[in-house]
């Protein structure tokens, strides 16, 4: 048995901890060989990154953008597996009592994303272009997390601002909601996992394995939605019927992988370039990223864009 322990972006509440919620509940975890010694709540970003470069962690679930940047800067992380491939947990809101009814109100306004560089400033920047709104006519701020987005709209600093499902399906009567990033965007690789050349090249078996326990917990939360928002709402505190109404939608929209979608880390580029993190018509070359290698069996190895 292999003692290991991992970062998962918003542990243990939002959409990306399901998966492994799920793997350590039915012991898939355990039946590869893995002890899951402790699940550190990241941010998706450069901690983690740090963290799995350092040893200090084997895997980490990280913001696509966190990766390219991060590789950009000179570290050798490894991206061996997908995560989210959809943004379907974020959603855009305003005050009750506010006058927006949609994104195409927001002319004139301030609306709020988490931070610079975030999936969040992607998707409101995707969200505008596609909805065909001129950016240049609302000023768009970086408030931090969702809980300081909502608190800086209650205070009126932002007219608009993310909130992030199942928070938000557990507040839904407190806030009305402007538009569902799915309403825009269809494919999104919004997290990658990551780990070290390091671990890549000295126990090649443990990632295989890691990726396979997390594909089981999919093929489960796919066929037992139920008993699995059962699972999310013990372990991540989350009221029941929040994390019943959540598992659905984002089981509909395809929310987690073990892959990756070449559509979703297109739009993840787009996002990239949207948000002004690529200049002008820069590509980035995926291969250089990503490593197909240790995918499971019977998940496929695409071809990247």
């Amino acid at each position: 048995m292999k003692t290991i322990s991992i970062a998962v972006s918003q542990w243990p509440s939002l959409a990306f901890a399901v998966p492994y919620h799920v793997a350590m509940e039915k012991g898939y975890f355990e039946d590869e060989g893995i002890n899951i010694e402790e699940v550190i709540a990241g941010s998706g970003g450069g901690t983690t990154v740090r963290s799995v470069l350092a040893g200090d962690l084997a895997f980490g679930e990280v913001a696509t953008s966190a990766l390219v940047e991060s590789q950009d800067a000179g570290s050798t992380l490894v991206a061996v597996g997908g995560g989210s491939q959809q943004v379907g947990e974020v959603v855009w809101v305003a005050p009750q009592n506010s006058s927006l009814e949609s994104i195409e109100d927001l002319a004139g306004k301030n609306v709020g994303y988490t931070n610079p560089g975030s999936v969040t400033e992607s998707a409101l920047a995707i969200a505008l272009d596609r909805a065909g709104v001129d950016a240049s006519t609302l000023e768009q701020r970086a408030t931090g997390g969702v809980s300081e987005g909502l608190t800086a709209m209650e205070g009126g600093a932002v007219d608009a601002t993310i909130h992030s499902d199942p928070l938000y399906a557990a507040q839904d009567d407190k806030y009305k909601l402007l538009w569902r990033s799915t309403d825009y965007i269809t494919n999104y690789q919004q997290t990658i996992i990551v780990t070290s050349p390091t671990l890549v090249e000295e126990d090649p078996e443990l990632v295989t394995s890691f990726l396979t326990a997390r594909a089981r917990a999919l093929e489960f939360m796919e066929t037992n939605p139920e008993e699995s928002a059962k699972i999310w709402s013990e372990k991540g505190e989350v009221p029941l019927d929040a994390a019943q109404q959540t598992m659905k939608s984002l089981l509909e929209v395809e929310q987690w992988n073990v892959g990756f979608n070449p559509d979703g880390l297109a739009t993840a580029q787009e996002g990239m370039r949207a948000a002004g993190l690529l200049e002008g018509n820069e590509a980035i070359d995926w291969s250089t990223y990503i490593n197909q290698d240790f995918l499971p069996e019977g998940i496929e190895r695409v071809e990247l864009p």
